[in-house]
């Protein structure tokens, strides 16, 4: 049984024990402890949703959220807790140099959050992004909240809340002349995210220091460090959230970079060999071609995983872990024995290198399908992505036998994966 199916349990249970829905019904908030908790389970495995698709089901199902208000209790209610990540920029990805060639950082293999965050404060990119020419790290770690009140928005209205010396945990804080910059990291990727993680450590400093306090989320995957800086329109609203500015960053490299020229020369190249080959059949449906690599970047990690595994870490349901797997094994980099996944030789190789090595080396496996290439080149001779239609008559005109409907699901998912091409490629 997965970690996620024992929270739901253990939650079911507790909204039973203390009619935690009658409650939250009549528009109110619901206290519990973090020791009714324990008895089922550890608060800290109960209560941990960095997003929204980890919440137990029960949640899911009536629309609630849980925020901590002191050391050892939480309020559970209609309340909105997660802001939706904005619509990727298509910007071009910014290169940067470290200042220092360091030895003890291979910028190719960053297994972890921690990592992520000190490859960017090392390599210069954070100063470049918050555009303050010295930074030190000042601020770390778990510490208290201190005491604050605000309102956050429900379901019917707005609910006040104080919080009194609740624990948070700050990934990496950095001052420098004119801000100080609170930072949360993250190695994975999610459509939202729980707002506390920027809005809890703002209050616990905005309150004490005289410099601004900046917020600063940075999600790394694929080699591409993408920084978002939020504010908070009203301090005391917890919902007034908004984006100020992004930026997406590489370590630099002399190796050849993903572009149109070189995707040309890709699809030129597997023509000349008529190449149209995969193991597995047609493409699987898996529209966000960046969770496949997500999965990749997790099995480089872990070398071996399950598709329960796959289901926690990326917040699946064990079917859409099955499709994205599936995804893997069509581009020849997973295989699977004894209900275990793992990387295949040349899926090892692939993830091994830097950003432009492994996205070029990307490209050629997801071009190896002739109707891919064919849609591919069709879609930069016009300047502009095929419909899901016109990549349904391709697919029919290359041999594909589906029903309308799956072969439509299926155009959508080819669609997808040329668009993360095209969005992830260099300038010429």
């Amino acid at each position: 049984m997965s970690r996620r199916d024992l929270n739901g349990e253990a939650w079911e249970v507790l909204f039973r024990r203390y009619a935690i829905l009658d409650c939250v019904r009549q528009g109110r908030l619901f206290e519990i402890s973090a020791e009714q908790i324990k008895v089922l389970r550890e608060p800290r495995l109960m209560t941990k949703f960095d997003d929204s698709e980890r919440l137990p089901s029960i949640f899911k199902d009536n629309g609630l959220g849980i925020l901590p208000n002191t050391r050892g209790t939480y309020l559970i209610g209609s309340i909105k807790l997660f802001h939706k990540f904005e619509v990727p920029s298509t910007s071009p990805i910014r290169h940067i140099t470290p200042v220092l060639p360091l030895e003890s950082i291979d910028y190719t293999q960053i297994m972890s959050e921690a990592l992520a965050l000190n490859s960017a404060y090392s390599s210069g990119m954070l100063s470049s992004f918050l555009e303050e020419e010295y930074l030190y790290p000042t601020i770390s770690g778990r510490m208290s909240s201190f005491s604050f009140s605000f309102e956050v928005e429900g379901e019917r209205k707005r609910h006040p809340i104080s919080v009194n010396n609740a624990q948070i945990e700050i990934d990496g804080g950095y001052e420098g002349e004119s801000s100080i910059t609170l930072i949360e990291a993250k190695n994975h990727l999610a459509n939202d995210f729980l707002v506390r993680q920027l809005y809890y450590p703002f209050r616990r400093w905005e309150a004490v220091m005289r410099k601004p306090v900046r917020s600063v989320f940075l999600t790394y995957s694929n080699g591409i460090y993408h920084f978002r800086e939020y504010a908070f329109r009203d301090t005391n609203c917890y919902n007034s959230i908004e984006l100020l500015k992004e930026a997406r960053y590489v370590i630099g490299t002399d190796s050849p970079q993903l572009t149109l020229q070189s995707i040309r020369g890709i699809i030129e190249e597997l023509e000349i060999s008529d190449e149209d080959y995969h193991p597995e059949g047609i493409i699987p449906q898996a529209d966000d071609f960046g969770r496949v690599i997500n999965i990749l970047e997790e099995l480089m990690r872990g070398q071996e995983l399950e598709a329960v595994d796959i289901s926690e870490q990326q917040h699946f349901t064990l079917r859409q872990s099955d499709y994205y797997m599936n995804a893997a094994i069509f581009l020849g980099l997973v295989q699977k024995g004894d209900g275990r996944y793992q990387l295949t030789a040349e899926g090892r190789r692939i993830m091994g290198q830097d950003i432009h090595g492994r996205n070029l080396a990307l490209a050629r496996e997801m071009l190896r399908p002739r109707f891919l290439r064919l849609a591919m080149k069709t879609s930069i001779e016009r300047g502009g992505l095929i419909s899901i239609p016109e990549m349904s008559d391709i697919m029919r005109e290359e041999g594909i036998t589906l029903s309308d409907s799956t072969v439509a699901r299926r155009a959508q998912t080819a669609r997808a994966w040329m668009k993360w091409l095209l969005d992830n490629r260099a300038e010429d």
